[in-house]
Parts: structure tokens; sequence; C-alpha cells
């Protein structure tokens, strides 16, 4: 059947990054890789794992691989063929029994192939087939010998992949995790349960008490919504159908409806509470939910932030090269934004929503832990370690990297929200997480340039603005240089 929609996105082997695999991030094949896929129907996803926003974007197994006609294709970096996937024909009038040729698979995945040799198959191929091959072969600049696997139905390919030494049967990919690491993630669970009901709690003695800012709620919670769901419309994939349409975006509005209350109901909670005992946290965002986009305080703040996200981020990229070597700095990236700008747009609109539910629920878990806690020092350490033990498991690396990162960013982020409030934490996480998430160089020639230029130009134009806006009513150069 002729393709009716494809798909194709950049992945990365996130196994190949392991700290504990130790083969060197320049050896063949690179971690990143291209995946395209095509269809007799239409692409929809189903299901979308994602840290914060069911995505609804086409993955390797989503849609599953059940229509006959279905076809995916993975390439590394350098283009030479790492998986082939073709879903054979439901029915057949008439069916031929011949043996097929792999030779053009076999050259096309770049082996050395007077290293090859035949071996027993011992892995089920994803599709039907009746005729299945193995071999072994060296890879060039690789891990030595690795596994290549083939399967056939009635003479024609529909399953072909290179089998790396550290690929696990599927259910026995994850290595045990380490103790510190499920302590870290049920705690995190804690707080995403225990988080919203003290809101609601402290929200109805706020209203009690006649204390709420409903705009500057209504503000930051449309604000999240809107540019969460914009991100979304560019991550998904789309169809050309009215009903599927229909069907992935009312999922994702419901999604992105939900983090803009949240982050109101944290507003809520929140305002109150800083305005009487860190009443500066608010002096620049209470003066631009008034409309007044031109005030100095605003550029100071939105400045600070640029700068410090800047600092962070080269400072925790410095703590990776120092600690786990220069090949583990990938691991500091996301690879889908290589494949489409579309892509590095979504990281770009959805790092707006994220900054500030980070700066808003830091502000909300300082006045609660101040609620506790009399010493406004003592306030800052239990939130930068509440803080660095949310990121933490996030990360890629070794566990001293990874605890070091996350301190780093915690320790700034609450540092910069006591001492010059919302705007210039949200800034800063801004900063942050578009240098995490998209992959940069300074290269000209290099194939992702556009993209980097794309994230490090909007960097700097965030803090163009900041400057400008910081300068008030002063002139950019003073009037004695235009004097005779």
């Amino acid at each position: 059947a002729s393709a009716v929609d494809d798909a194709h996105w950049m992945g990365a082997d996130l196994a190949r990054l392991d700290p504990e695999i130790g083969w060197p991030v320049t050896a063949s094949p690179h971690p990143f890789r291209l995946t395209y896929r095509e269809s007799p129907r239409p692409l929809i996803s189903l299901i979308d794992d994602a840290a914060m926003l069911n995505e609804r974007r086409v993955t390797r197994d989503d849609p599953p691989l059940t229509v006959p006609g279905m076809a995916n294709v993975t390439l590394d970096a350098e283009g030479r063929l790492l998986e082939f996937i073709r879903v054979p024909p439901q029915r057949e009038e008439s069916i031929v029994q011949r043996a097929f040729d792999w030779t053009p698979f076999l050259g096309a995945s770049g082996i050395d192939l007077s290293s090859l040799s035949s071996v027993s198959p011992s892995w089920t191929s994803p599709v039907d087939s009746d005729a299945k091959r193995a071999w072994e072969a060296k890879y060039p600049g690789g891990p030595g010998s690795i596994r290549i696997e083939a399967a056939s139905y009635h003479g024609q390919p529909v399953w072909f992949a290179m089998i790396m030494p550290w690929r696990e049967p599927i259910g026995l990919e994850a290595r045990p995790s380490p103790q510190w690491e499920t302590v870290v993630l049920l705690f995190n669970v804690l707080l995403i349960l225990l988080l919203p009901v003290a809101a609601i709690l402290i929200i109805r003695r706020n209203f009690r008490r006649g204390r709420e800012d409903v705009r500057g709620a209504v503000v930051l919670g449309v604000t999240v919504f809107v540019t969460l769901a914009l991100a979304a419309a560019l991550r998904a994939n789309h169809a050309a159908s009215l009903y599927e349409e229909w069907v992935v975006y009312s999922q994702l509005a419901i999604e992105t409806f939900f983090f803009g209350v949240l982050s109101a109901l944290f507003y809520f909670a929140a305002e109150p509470l800083v305005r009487r005992r860190w009443p500066e946290m608010l002096v620049s965002w209470s003066r631009l939910v008034a409309g007044r986009w031109r005030d100095p305080m605003i550029g100071r703040d939105l400045l600070i932030g640029v700068v410090a996200g800047l600092a962070v981020a080269a400072g925790s990229y410095l703590l990776v090269l120092m600690i786990d070597g220069p090949g583990h700095a990938l691991a500091l990236k996301a690879a889908t934004p290589l494949g489409s700008v579309r892509h590095t747009g979504f990281f770009l609109l959805r790092g707006i929503a994220e900054g500030l539910i980070r700066a808003i629920g830091a502000a909300f878990l300082l006045v609660l832990l101040r609620g506790f806690v009399r010493k406004t020092w003592l306030t800052a350490v239990l939130a930068t370690v509440i803080c660095a033990a949310s990121i933490l498991y996030l990360g890629i690396g070794s566990e001293t990297a990874r605890t070091v990162a996350a301190v780093l960013f915690a320790a700034t982020g609450v540092f910069i929200l006591i001492r010059f409030g919302l705007i210039a934490t949200a800034a800063t996480a801004y900063v942050i997480l578009i240098l995490h998430w998209i992959p940069t160089t300074l290269d000209p020639s290099s194939w992702f340039f556009g993209r980097s230029l794309l994230a490090y130009g909007t960097l700097v134009v965030l803090g163009l603005i900041g400057f400008f806006l910081s300068l008030g009513e002063k002139s950019l150069f003073p009037k004695s240089i235009f004097e005779e």
C-alpha cells in the first residue's frame, strides 16, 4: 500500500549515554539517530510518555506497528542503517517462497563486511516473518563485535537490526534503580500530591480574609495555558482528518488548561503571604500585570535572570566536563530539536510556561516553609534541598554530577527569587531549560547551527529587551558625546 502519512524525528539512545558503559561519545554509532516512519493510514499518536505534557507525537512504537505497509527506518548520525521494520501484508493471493539477499542492507549498515560471520538467530522479529538470519561483525570505531538480526516474510525484508552490546530485551532494559533514586522519586510524588492540597487550604483562608490578587492569578494562568497550548500545537503530529485533530486537541486543551489552573492556584495561595514577608519578590511582577511594560525594574529583573541563567548553564556544563568527562556533555541535551525547527519552537514556548510554574511553585514552597521555620536562612536552605531533590532524578550522569548540578540550579533559583523576585527567577529557569533542552553549537558549518542560532537569538533578544528596559529614561550614550 502506498504511504499516506509519514513522520520523522531525531532521537537518542539513552543507554548509549549511560556512564557505566564507559564508551567515548566520539565512537560510532553516535548516540543521536534519525527515525523515519510511513503508513498507509494517518499516523496518530495514542500514548506518549512525556515529562510534563502528553505531546501526542509519533514515536517508534506509537502508534503501534499493526497496519500492513507501515515501515520504520532508523539511521545513525552518519547515515548508517541501524534498523528497518516493515509490516507484511495480512493476506496475499500468491505466495512466492524464496531467500532474500541481505547484502544491500549489510552494506548500508556500514559494518566491516570482511569480518562478517553467520550465527544462529536469537531475537524475535517485531513483525511476522518466516525466515531469519543473524551475523556477527566488526563495527567501524565501535564496541568490537556486534550482532545483526534480520527477518523476511515470503522473500521480502521485514526486519533488519543492529543489536548493540548494551541493548536488552523489552522489559529488561532498565537496570535496578539505586535506593536513593527510588527515595527521591517517592519524595517527588508526595510533594506533587501535597502542594496543591496545601494551596487549596491556604486559598480558602485568603479568600475569607479578602486577600487575593485575581488579576495577577488570571494573567499567570492564561500565560501558562496559552504558551503550553501553542507549544503542544507545534509538537504534536497532525493528520488530515478533522475528527482525529479534534481528539488530539481536546486532550491537549485539557492538559494545558490543568497547568494553567495549577499555576493560578499557587499564585492565589502564595501572593498574600509573599507580599507580607517578601514584598520585593512581587514588585516587578505587579508592575507587569498593571501594564507598565516599560518599567525599568521589569527590565532589570529580566536582564538579571538571563545573565544568571547563562552563568548557571555554563557552570553546570563545566561541572559535567570535570566530573564525568567530555563524553557526557551530550547527556544534558534533548535530541528532537535537531530533527525539525518546530521541535525547537516547542521547547522555546514550553520554557516560558515551565519557567513561570517553577518560579511561582518555588515562591509558594518558600512561604509554606516559612510558616514552620521562623529563620529566613533556614527556610532558604530547606527550599534549596527540596528543589534540588525535585530535579535530581531527571539527570543523566554520575550521582556526583547529578547532585552538584541539581544543588547549583536550586541554590541559584532560591537566591534569585528572594533577592530579585518572580520575573528574574522565571527568566533564570527559562535560560537554563533552553540550554538544557536544545543542543547548541558555535560552529557555523555544523548541520544544526540554525537551531542553535534560534535558541541563542531568543536568549540574546531577551537580554537586550531587559537591558534597554532597565535604562528607563536614561540615554544609552552620555549626552556629552554628542555635544561640541
